[in-house]
């Protein structure tokens, strides 16, 4: 048996399913034990993930969009001397329109998906930079479709999500301290569903699974890219999945540049 070489521990949020817990296990693949954060039930997770790689794998029970689930977290990353990397992968998504009066959906989304990873960034940078050593992954939301959603709020989110991480690179690759932003397209997450799209009513074959997504990200940080957008690999597939969303009534999204990563 071929033994894999320790990679220090990394932190996932938004681990109980989906990209998270893909992530998850591909980095326990890779030689990190886990730290899994959810408020959603881990153990079971944890359990396989234990018997599948026989990584060490510990549970942290919160929610970092709350100020105590936050705080708690941070203090993780703080105290933590065997942290070497960190997947920010707490975002949400909605379709809810900004200008709902009184709403305050907005401020809350980009708190969310802006404030939050940046605070937890930040909390495991300073160890990372005295170590000389650490990884941060910040995942943007995927893309649904939405017409009716909150387009402004979303793109402005992003612009400012991947200027955090900008700097964060500016500052801190000099010190050892690896940064890269992910902002994947039309993955198959369950962000569809808190959108208020049905992920059964789009043809799976024009969307990028989500196992790839991961995949594809990791394989752009192991080249040490420091913005990764993986993307569905064929052109006629985005365009079938245009086609489908148009007739679906939803907004057409701007064609990304494919990712291709053998």
């Amino acid at each position: 048996m071929i033994r894999i070489v320790s990679q220090g521990t990394a932190l996932v949020t938004g681990a109980a399913s989906g990209i998270g817990a893909i992530y998850a296990h591909r980095l326990a693949r890779r030689g990190y034990d886990l730290i899994l954060v959810d408020s959603r039930p881990l153990q079971t997770l944890a359990e396989w993930l234990k018997r599948d790689t026989r990584r060490n794998v510990e549970i942290l029970a919160a929610d970092p969009g709350t100020p105590s689930g936050l705080s708690a977290v941070e203090d993780r990353l703080i105290l933590e001397e065997r942290l070497t990397a960190l997947v920010n992968n707490g975002s949400a998504g909605a379709r809810v329109p900004s200008f709902s009066p009184g709403s305050g959906h907005a401020s809350d989304l980009i708190a969310r998906n802006v404030g939050v990873p940046a605070r937890l960034a930040y909390a495991a940078a300073g160890g990372f930079a005295e170590r000389g050593v650490g990884t941060i992954v910040n995942v943007a939301p995927v893309a649904p479709p939405m017409p009716a959603g909150i387009p402004g709020t979303e793109d402005g989110g992003k612009a400012l999500f991947l200027d955090i991480g900008r700097v964060l690179h500016e500052e801190l690759h000099s010190r050892g301290v690896r940064i890269q932003m992910v902002v994947p397209d039309a993955a198959a997450s369950a962000v569809w569903h808190v959108a208020g799209d049905a992920l059964e009513d789009l043809s799976q074959e024009v969307l990028l699974l989500a196992e790839a997504m991961v995949d594809q990200a990791l394989a752009a940080l192991d080249q040490d890219f420091t913005t990764a957008r993986p993307s569905i690999p064929q052109v006629r597939d985005w365009e079938g999945f245009e086609k489908q969303a148009a007739q679906a009534s939803f907004a057409r999204f701007a064609r990304p540049a494919l990712v291709e990563i053998a």
